[in-house]
């Protein structure tokens, strides 16, 4: 059995052991140092798992990083990100965050979700959480959330903010 491909887009300094790190900047962890807004230099369903950890919302053009991803991927292989929330304030603070996301901001690239057809790659939701900060404050916005995301997210999120959406996506 082979091991698992696994690329870490935009690295940093916090690349796993066995992952293959991809980043623009040479004092990164990277292994390969390359704009993950271009094409990445993978062959084509040569890769198990992609991860992008607090990336996406630096990235301008979202959907062709997406659709570069689904190109890796095998069938079956999973695409795990971490945003920031759009109603934390960490989102806002960072000049070089180009967008925002929300419960359903991943729902364009998911089969039978796609609020308008932006691409024709499509992936599955293996999981999606929203992750809020420890405490009494973020005790309650879980709560707000879980009763109705919708609700939460219209009413509640900007007083009691999840800080980040975790997603995993399975490519179709």
């Amino acid at each position: 059995m082979r091991k698992p491909v696994v690329v870490n887009l935009g690295c940093g300094s916090r690349k796993g052991q066995d992952e293959i790190g991809v980043d623009r900047y040479p004092g990164s962890r990277a292994d390969i140092l390359a704009d993950i807004s271009s094409s990445l230099p993978f062959a084509d369903n040569s890769v198990d798992v992609v991860i992008a950890e607090h990336v996406l919302e630096h990235v301008p053009d979202l959907v062709a990083l997406v659709e570069e991803v689904h190109r890796l991927l095998v069938p079956g292989g999973t695409f795990s990100v971490e945003v920031p929330y759009f109603a934390h304030p960490d989102s806002f603070r960072d000049p070089t965050h180009c967008r925002f996301f929300t419960w359903g901001s991943m729902d364009y690239f998911v089969e039978g979700l796609k609020p308008a057809e932006y691409t024709r790659i499509a992936f599955n939701y293996k999981s999606r959480n929203l992750l809020f900060s420890p405490g009494a404050r973020g005790l309650l916005g879980r709560f707000l959330f879980y009763l109705s995301p919708r609700r939460y997210e219209k009413y509640y999120a900007r007083s009691f903010p999840a800080r980040a959406l975790k997603v995993e996506l399975e490519a179709v």
